[in-house]
C-alpha cells in the first residue's frame, strides 16, 4: 500500500470520528436545551445523569459541594499530601467558612452530618501541621460530591459519609 494511500485511511478515519463527536455534541446540547433530563458535569469532569428531582432533594447544594470539592482536588489530589506547601495548607483551612454556609443551607440530616464531620477534622487541621485532617476532610467532600452530582471520573468511594455507605466514615 503506498504512503498516500495510508495517509488517505487516516484522514477518513480523523474525519469520521471528527462527525461522530460533532454529532453526539449536537444532540446533547439539544437534550439540554428541550429541558429534559440532562447531563451535569462533577468536579472530576465526567458526565452523568442528574434529574431536578436530585437536586431539589438536596436542596440546591450539588453545585456548591462540587466547587469546594474542587478546591481540596487542586491542592490535595493525587497523593498531593506529602508535598503540600504551607499556602495551600493554609488555603485549606480557611474552608471553614464555605463548608459552614453548606451546613446553613441543607435540611439533608445525612449531608449535615457530613458537613459536621467534615468541619470537626477541619478544625482540628487547624491547631496542627497534619495534612491527615486535611485528607479526611477531602474524602467527605468527595464521597458527597460523588453520593448528590454523581460519579466523577475516578469513580472512587471512599465510605466516608453517612449519606453513602458509611462503611468507613471517621470519628
Amino acid at each position: 500500500m503506498s504512503k498516500i494511500m495510508k495517509i488517505s485511511i487516516a484522514v477518513i478515519a480523523a474525519s469520521i470520528l471528527t462527525i461522530g463527536t460533532l454529532f453526539a455534541v449536537i444532540i446533547n446540547q439539544g437534550t439540554h436545551k428541550a429541558g429534559d433530563e440532562g447531563a451535569a458535569e462533577t468536579a472530576g469532569g465526567s458526565n452523568v445523569e442528574n434529574s431536578n428531582e436530585e437536586e431539589t432533594h438536596f436542596d440546591g447544594i450539588g453545585k456548591k459541594v462540587e466547587t469546594v470539592h474542587y478546591k481540596f482536588n487542586k491542592a490535595l489530589g493525587h497523593g498531593s499530601y506529602a508535598s503540600l506547601n504551607q499556602q495551600d495548607f493554609n488555603g485549606l483551612k480557611d474552608m471553614v467558612k464555605p463548608i459552614e454556609s453548606l451546613l446553613d443551607e441543607t435540611e439533608d440530616e445525612l449531608i449535615r452530618k457530613d458537613l459536621e464531620n467534615a468541619l470537626y477534622y477541619l478544625q482540628a487541621a487547624q491547631s496542627g501541621q497534619d495534612t491527615t485532617e486535611l485528607r479526611t476532610v477531602h474524602r467527605i467532600l468527595h464521597d458527597l460530591d460523588f453520593h448528590i452530582n454523581g460519579p466523577t471520573s475516578d469513580n472512587i468511594e471512599w465510605g466516608y459519609t453517612y449519606l453513602g455507605d458509611g462503611e468507613s466514615i471517621p470519628k
